[in-house]
């Protein structure tokens, strides 16, 4: 599977998932037309799933509706964005797999402040590998095992964010909703080392710039697997 990040953080996320010939979008939270030109202007055999209804991630699921792509998110995020049934909208929810040509799609709860959050496990029929995508939650309340590749978010450590707090360089309030909404790094890194896995490739995401130290993060991800830094490498094959 060859991954693109086009965009990643709480200004936006967005990544292209492509095989053979299909393609899946995770997440449309940038442009219009950033999507557009990160994918090449080609939406033959694409595919998209949202997470979750917040704009950072949610921001152009209408417009890729009205194009002809079809999307996949849950009833909650449904209700959330006032989105219209048609055709190619569809709703799943845990445990519901999605089958596509090339790859299967498990959609799995997570635990966030909005309604019916999901995260998503995806295997390659043709190379028989699996991607494993979890972004904003509090922790992952499942095991996994025979994981190729990790999109896993990891916004804060716990060191930074309480000294920022402390400082004043961070809002209790929002110190405080991260906690209760974001992967920590010491949460991020004992669910990574939990799963049995041959080969890790981690693709930390959803970084926060002010309350995650990349120096600590780096470290304690290289002690489990292969750390691969999207600030440096935007495409990348697991």
């Amino acid at each position: 599977m060859n991954i693109k990040v086009l965009a990643t953080g709480s200004s936006g996320n967005c990544y292209l998932i492509k095989g053979y010939r299909e393609k899946i979008l995770l997440e449309a939270g940038i442009s219009f037309d950033r999507i557009m030109s990160g994918i090449d202007f080609d939406i033959k055999d694409l595919y998209c799933f949202i997470s979750h209804e917040h704009k950072d991630h949610a921001k152009e699921a209408k417009k890729l509706v009205e194009i002809g792509v079809d999307v996949y998110m849950s009833e909650g995020t449904f209700e959330a964005l006032g989105m219209q049934d048609c055709y190619n909208l569809h709703k799943i929810k845990h445990s519901q797999l999605v089958e596509l040509k090339e790859f299967n799609i498990l959609p799995f709860d997570v635990i966030h402040d909005v309604k019916e959050p999901l995260g998503f496990l995806i295997h390659s029929k043709i190379e028989k590998k699996n991607l494993l995508f979890i972004t904003d939650t509090k922790d992952v309340p499942y095991s996994f095992s025979d994981v190729d590749g990790f999109m896993v978010e990891v916004n804060f450590d716990d060191e930074t964010i309480n000294n920022n707090i402390e400082s004043g360089r961070t809002i209790p309030f929002v110190g405080n909703r991260a906690r209760q909404t974001h992967l920590s790094l010491k949460k991020a890194s004992k669910f990574l080392r939990d799963v049995k896995a041959f080969n890790k490739k981690i693709i930390p995401i959803h970084q926060s710039n002010s309350n995650l130290n990349f120096k600590i993060l780096k470290r304690e991800i290289e002690k489990i697997g292969e750390f691969i830094d999207i600030s440096k490498k935007k495409e990348f094959k697991i």
